[in-house]
């Protein structure tokens, strides 16, 4: 029988969610995710599709327009930042409660499920045969995924063992992304077609297989990529920042991160003084071992430098060790903003 309690939920609130948040399961079955730092008055929340947010003050969602322009799709659910505890545990409720069973087990999709791919799917890709041939870079799946799904095909997936400064690399796998949730494996006739091996894919019904092993993306461009581990210098920093529960945005075009003096939310930070730790390369996405120090600089709302660096390690030139810089870098980082007063 599902559950009419918020335990699950009290104790995230109580404990901290902390990025990328916890996925919690309702009593029927609806989704929502949760992101907090523990102790929090007010939460950030991803309503799945399925999961109406109540109309009322407590729950402002982001612009659709803006999510769209962005690449997002708001059909696929709804985040809604600084949404008071007591209105998603009430919302919670009038879903029956949280469900007992918070485990997922993915089952294999339909069997029916390419009757809702363009029926003449095969015939209108036929050119993509051997495109993602030995030597396929992330772009070469967005471009040939991007064009299956114009096309009205389903929604596939690269899963790569790590990504690092050059970009996606290691082995692959190719996986189908159902839209009821899950990954699932691709017949070889089909993957073997695309990488050229195979002359046909096969008939579109005998496309799918069964559930893929679960994982844990490090990484993803939030289209068809997906990398198992991020090896880059801002990984290791983002873990070092974790330890605190510090949370971040990229800046700069991803040349920096950005992180709030206090409890402000971090859409919000740029309009007063944060924080901007950057490196004395051009990215902070360099390999740990090319590492030459981290720099943590106050800016004001105009973006300008307010006095000196937090932290500043390194002259440029010489190597340091990334783990024990992040690790300083984020002492530094810590220390400031329990300093600094909470915002209002």
């Amino acid at each position: 029988m599902p559950s009419s309690s918020t335990t699950h939920f009290d104790h995230l609130m109580t404990a901290g969610a902390p990025e990328p948040g916890t996925r919690l399961r309702l009593a029927d079955g609806t989704f929502l995710l949760v992101q907090a730092p523990p102790g929090a008055d007010a939460v950030e929340v991803f309503l799945y599709a399925g999961l109406t947010a109540p109309d009322t003050d407590a729950w402002t969602s982001d612009d659709p327009w803006e999510l769209l322009l962005t690449g997002g799709n708001p059909g696929d659910g709804m985040t809604y930042r600084d949404v008071p505890v007591s209105a998603v545990r009430e919302l919670i409720l009038q879903h029956g409660g949280e469900h007992p069973d918070q485990d997922v087990t993915l089952i294999r999709p339909s069997l029916k499920r390419h009757e809702e791919w363009a029926p003449d799917l095969a015939a209108k890709i036929t050119d993509l045969r051997g495109r993602l041939a030995d030597g396929f870079s992330e772009y070469d799946v967005q471009e040939v995924f991007g064009y299956i799904e114009d096309k009205g095909g389903p929604v596939l997936a690269c899963l790569w063992e790590y990504i690092n400064q050059d970009g996606f690399g290691g082995t692959t796998q190719f996986l189908y992304e159902d839209p009821d949730g899950g990954f699932f494996q691709l017949s070889t006739a089909f993957t073997g077609w695309l990488s050229g091996e195979k002359a046909t894919p096969g008939p579109v019904e005998s496309w799918l297989g069964e559930p893929a092993d679960a994982f844990e993306p490090a990484f993803t461009d939030h289209v068809y990529n997906y990398a198992l581990d991020d090896r880059t210098a801002g990984t290791v920093l983002h873990a070092a920042l974790a330890e605190y529960n510090i949370k971040t945005m990229t800046g700069d075009a991803g040349l920096s991160l950005a992180i709030p003096l206090n409890n402000t939310p971090l859409h919000e930070m740029f309009n007063q003084r944060h924080l901007l730790v950057s490196s004395h390369g051009p990215s902070i996405d360099h390999a740990p071992e090319d590492h030459t120090g981290w720099i943590v600089q106050i800016h004001d709302a105009l973006g300008h430098p307010v006095g000196d660096p937090i932290h500043a390690a390194g002259d440029g030139t010489a190597l340091i060790n990334c783990t024990t810089d992040s690790a300083a870098a984020a002492a530094a980082i810590a220390a400031l903003r329990a300093a600094a007063p909470a915002a209002n």
